[in-house]
C-alpha cells in the first residue's frame, strides 16, 4: 500500500543532530508517512546512526554530489502523493505534518503549503527567533522583497506539482539556495497555501564565513531569476539592484584579497549595470567609491 506522505530527509556529515531530525519524523501524530534518507556521501558516522533506526527508515547512500542531487534522488525514491523534506539538523514538532495534510485536503487549489519556523541553538534551545512562512497573498514578496527566505523544512507539496515543475535545479554547488529557484518555478504553476504557527524548528549554527561556493551559489540564483523575470519591470528593477550589490561586494572582496584586476572588473560591471537599469544610486556611489578606493590600494602598494 503506497504511503500518502514520503518523508526525503538529504544527509551530509550530521552525525550530531540526524538522530533527532529522524525522530521528529518518526513521532508525528500523522502516521501514514514513510522516510527516506539519502547520504549525499557522509565521512562522519551519519550512516550508523541512521542505521540504528532499522526498518522504518530507508537508507540510501550515493556518492557525495551536493544538496539538490540528493534531495532529487530521494524525491525520484518516493511513492506517496505528498513529499515533505526534512533537513538533516532540523527538527518538526509532531503535528506539523497533521496540520498540513489537513489544510491541503481542505483547500485543493494549493498545491504546497508552509508554515512558520523557530530558531534552535546548536543544542537544541528555542531562540526568540522566528522565520515566518509565504503567504499565499504575497506570491513573490519572499522571493524579490524579503531577501528568499525559504526553508524546506517548513513545506509539504503534492506529487502532482513535483512532476509538473521538476525538481531542484542541480547546477547550485552548495546548499542554500536552490529552495528560492524552485519555489520561482512553483508559484508560477500552484498556489501556495499558509499556515501561521510554528511547525518546525530550525538549528541555528551562528555566524557564517561567505564561501567562494556561497558566492557562486548566489550568482547562480541570481542569473537563473534574471532569465526568468528580466521581461517584468518591477521584477527586473529589483533583480538588477540586487546584482548591483552582488557585483559591488564581490569586487570588493576580491580587491581586499589582492585581485585588483578581477575585482575592479565586477566593480565595472556593477556600475555599468546600474546605469543601464537606474537602480540604486545608494549603491552606484558605493561602488564608484570602492573602484577608487582600489586604485588607491594600487598607488600606497607601488
Amino acid at each position: 500500500m503506497m504511503p500518502r506522505i514520503s518523508v526525503v530527509i538529504p544527509l551530509y556529515n550530521c552525525e550530531r543532530h540526524i538522530g533527532e531530525a529522524i525522530e521528529s519524523a518518526l513521532v508525528q501524530t500523522f502516521r501514514d508517512h514513510e522516510i527516506i534518507v539519502v547520504d549525499d556521501g557522509s565521512t562522519d558516522g551519519s550512516a550508523s546512526v541512521v542505521r540504528c533506526f532499522g526498518n522504518a527508515v530507508r537508507y540510501v547512500h550515493q556518492p557525495n554530489a551536493g544538496v539538490s542531487v540528493a534531495t532529487n534522488h530521494g524525491m525520484s525514491l518516493s511513492k506517496g502523493e505528498l513529499i515533505a523534506f526534512l533537513d538533516n539538523d532540523d527538527v518538526w514538532l509532531p503535528w506539523k505534518l497533521e496540520r498540513q495534510v489537513t489544510f491541503l485536503d481542505q483547500h485543493p487549489e494549493c498545491g504546497l503549503v508552509n508554515c512558520d519556523l523557530q530558531y534552535i541553538s546548536e543544542s537544541g534551545v528555542r531562540l526568540d527567533r522566528y522565520l515566518r512562512g509565504m503567504n499565499h497573498k504575497e506570491k513573490y514578496v519572499r522571493l524579490f522583497q524579503k531577501g528568499y527566505v525559504y526553508m524546506s523544512s517548513a513545506i509539504l507539496i503534492r506529487r502532482a506539482v513535483y512532476e509538473k515543475v521538476g525538481g531542484f535545479d542541480e547546477e547550485f554547488v552548495a546548499a542554500g539556495l536552490q529552495e528560492v529557484e524552485w519555489l520561482a518555478r512553483i508559484v508560477e504553476y500552484t498556489a501556495v497555501g499558509y499556515i501561521p504557527e510554528v511547525l518546525a524548528l530550525y538549528r541555528d549554527h551562528g555566524p557564517r564565513v561567505p564561501t567562494d561556493r556561497g558566492r557562486l551559489n548566489q550568482e547562480i540564483l541570481l542569473r537563473k531569476l534574471w532569465d526568468r523575470y528580466q521581461g517584468q519591470p518591477d521584477k527586473r528593477r529589483f533583480l538588477a539592484s540586487e546584482r548591483v550589490a552582488f557585483l559591488s561586494n564581490l569586487g570588493q572582496s576580491q580587491v581586499r584579497a589582492g585581485r585588483l584586476s578581477a575585482g575592479r572588473q565586477y566593480l565595472r560591471q556593477g556600475l555599468a549595470l546600474s546605469l543601464r537599469y537606474l537602480v540604486n544610486p545608494k549603491m552606484f556611489f558605493r561602488t564608484l567609491l570602492r573602484l577608487g578606493r582600489s586604485y588607491a590600494i594600487y598607488d600606497r602598494s607601488r
